[in-house]
């Protein structure tokens, strides 16, 4: 997922991983979700300026450091659903605490060293293992060294979301069958019965 930042003395930066003139991507995810992520101006006249992957990093790097959380719109489907697209998040430093299982975490890519924002779904030997909970594959596993942050809040319209995010039975259930290659399978099945229940309810 990409950062949306609003902390700042722009009026936001956004962050949709290029920064390249007409380079406007949409991705489409396993669950039919779809994000159009990329911009065909570096500043629009909203007062948004475009950050890189590698900017957005660098910004949430220096905010942490300093013992200050983000509060920020993230743009994507990676996560979808327990994280949407335009969702806010605050993304707070770890203090020293342990990644749990199930958490939800800023860290850094091994294969491209880019940020991501991704759920925590085994402990290994070495780290963790990371994979978006709508993605077809996992990240792999990372170090504690790589993971920057965690997500310790998420708003959408308003509401706080809490399924799907706080520690305990649901965060663990959801990892649990992520690691296992199940989440999406059963996640699409889901989507689809709602889908039906909702065309018979409208006869």
């Amino acid at each position: 997922m990409l950062l949306r930042n609003k902390r700042s003395g722009f009026d936001r930066i956004e962050g949709w991983g290029s920064m390249h003139k007409d380079d406007t991507k949409e991705y489409k995810s396993p669950l039919g979700c779809t994000s159009t992520t990329g911009s065909s101006e570096y500043i629009s006249y909203g007062g948004e300026l475009h950050l890189s992957n590698s900017a957005q990093l660098e910004l949430l790097l220096g905010l942490l450091k300093r013992g200050v959380p983000l509060r920020t719109t993230v743009r994507g489907c990676s996560m979808f659903p327990f994280i949407r697209d335009f969702d806010i998040l605050i993304i707070a430093p770890l203090n020293e605490a342990e990644p749990c299982l199930g958490g939800i975490v800023a860290f850094i890519r091994n294969n491209t060293g880019k940020l991501a924002i991704h759920r925590i779904i085994a402990k290994k030997e070495v780290g963790w293992l990371m994979r978006g909970d709508n993605c077809p594959e996992a990240d792999g596993v990372v170090v504690l060294g790589q993971i920057i942050g965690h997500v310790t809040r998420i708003e959408r319209r308003g509401r706080v979301i809490n399924f799907g995010f706080k520690p305990g039975i649901g965060s663990y259930l959801i990892a649990w069958l992520s690691a296992r290659n199940l989440l999406l399978p059963i996640m699409t099945l889901a989507l689809k019965l709602l889908k039906i229940m909702r065309l018979d309810g409208r006869k």
